[in-house]
């Protein structure tokens, strides 16, 4: 069995805002992009996350802020000028809607806004700047796209910051470089035991796998009384892909060879999916309908596909088994079902963040060998290619 350990390091707050940054950007479609078009991230934000409202208002309404954000009510206003900021490529506009979007994603208490004069901040509301902040410096400027660039002034140029941010970020990098040499440092990597290595991509595949599914029964005439779990697709689909990571550690620790490894990770996440059951009816804690146990089997072929970057016309080539018998001998182990309650627990917060730092890893509930038999090839039926 391996081992996993989580480090200080590893589940330390500032690297999780960090990693859901880069999960924003993945989803939003902008990851390997320098300095994105703020205008058409609004106009993805309006799909993507249709539950945030952004209004721009007149600056009579925000005498003494340029915007103020309502994490809870997943809101956001700016003063109206700021649109023009964004159309004409301000640095301040553009550091001001991602430090904004940075409080709401991270669901800050309150209602925490930028002014002009930090000086007299609270400890708490100090802190609360200083992570928003954050997250709109990897937003805007994620480390491993800057840490191409030598010098503050071509950072500068490159992500359209001020020179402050700019040198910031340099120093950043070089700090950075010195604690992992490595060409992609901060992305998520095997060294972050308890969240595997293509996490982030993960993370998005199943955000937008939720998010279209649902809209699509929604558009019909058959199902339209059904929500993301706790009301919260990105949190769900953090839950759904750590879950992944567990079942696959399970998978793995009784050397199972018979599927091979690209069709491991994919199988693994289609069963999450089916454990968690990300898409629930409204106001139910469990999904009960045939109706829903349906939506949810789509998501997890089209979050399967979409991770092996397969057009879904080629469903056709995929045999997908019965998943009722498949996860339920899935997902036998005690861990994952300790997983999914602690999980659902924390979404009734609304912090996706939390969950980057909670959920333990595999060894830590597998003290027995819980999961499963080791004649059943669980993940090798879950998903089988008719040819590569």
């Amino acid at each position: 069995m391996r081992g996993n350990r989580r480090s200080k390091e590893t589940s330390s707050p500032d690297k999780d805002i960090v990693r859901l940054a880069r999960i924003v950007r993945k989803i939003l479609r902008v990851d390997g992009r320098v300095a994105p078009n703020l205008l058409e991230v609004l106009d993805v934000l309006k799909t993507t996350l249709p539950r945030l409202k952004i209004k721009f208002v007149p600056e009579s309404l925000l005498p003494d802020a340029e915007a103020r954000a309502y994490p809870k009510s997943w809101l956001i206003k700016f003063r109206s000028g700021l649109l023009e900021g964004l159309l004409r490529g301000e640095v301040r506009a553009r550091w001001t809607f991602a430090h904004e979007l940075g409080h709401v994603i991270l669901q800050h208490p309150k209602r925490p806004f930028r002014k002009r004069d930090y000086e007299t901040l609270r400890p708490i509301d100090a802190k609360i700047e200083r992570e928003a902040h954050l997250f709109a410096a990897e937003f805007l400027a994620p480390i491993h796209l800057v840490r191409k660039y030598t010098t503050a002034e071509q950072i500068r140029s490159a992500f359209h910051l001020s020179h402050e941010a700019a040198e910031n970020r340099l120093k950043e990098s070089k700090l950075e470089e010195l604690r992992n040499p490595a060409p992609h440092a901060v992305a998520l990597t095997s060294s972050d035991n308890y969240l595997s290595f293509d996490a982030a991509e993960q993370v998005a595949v199943v955000f937008t796998a939720i998010s279209t599914t649902i809209a699509e029964a929604r558009s019909s005439t058959q199902t339209t009384a059904i929500e993301p779990l706790m009301e919260n697709t990105l949190g769900a689909a953090i839950l759904v892909a750590k879950s992944s990571r567990l079942l696959l550690d399970a998978y793995e620790s009784f050397q199972r060879n018979p599927a091979s490894h690209k069709y491991k990770i994919p199988a693994a996440l289609m069963a999450a999916i089916h454990a968690v059951r990300p898409i629930r009816d409204i106001g139910a804690p469990e999904t009960t309908s045939s109706a829903v146990r349906l939506l949810n089997h789509t998501c997890a072929i089209k979050a399967a596909f979409a991770l092996m970057k397969l057009p879904l016309n080629e469903i056709g080539k995929i045999c997908v088994r019965d998943p009722t018998q498949l996860v339920a001998r899935a997902i036998e182990a005690s861990y994952l079902k300790q997983i999914i309650e602690e999980g659902e627990k924390e979404l009734r917060t609304a912090s996706a963040t939390r969950l980057l730092q909670l959920l333990p890893d595999y060894s830590r509930y597998n003290k027995n060998n819980d999961v499963g038999t080791s004649n059943n090839d669980v993940f090798g039926a879950c998903l089988t290619a008719v040819a590569d």
